[in-house]
């Protein structure tokens, strides 16, 4: 279940930092600077964290859904392949 729970908290991190590019964006419309470090640091961590989050659901949870009974035909596993092939 350790493996469970690092995706879980993994996807709380990306809610985070969604809530963070949601706040430097309201900060742009409104005319406010926002710091390049801030928007690159955003940056670097959905680039460098998405990747072996993906990896780890496509090698570990996906398979282990399939083995009971929620294979790649299935809605909600056709839905997050499709989300990850889109980046």
């Amino acid at each position: 279940m350790r493996m469970l729970q690092v995706l879980v908290d993994e996807h709380r991190g990306f809610s985070v930092m969604l809530d963070v590019l949601d706040a430097m964006a309201g900060r742009l419309l409104d005319g406010k600077p926002v710091p390049a470090e801030m928007v690159s640091g955003v940056i670097d961590f959905f680039e460098l964290v998405t990747d072996g989050h993906h990896r780890q659901e496509e090698e570990l949870l996906f398979p282990l859904m399939a083995q009971h009974g929620i294979g790649a035909d299935q809605t909600v596993v056709n839905a997050l392949l499709s989300q990850h092939d889109a980046g």
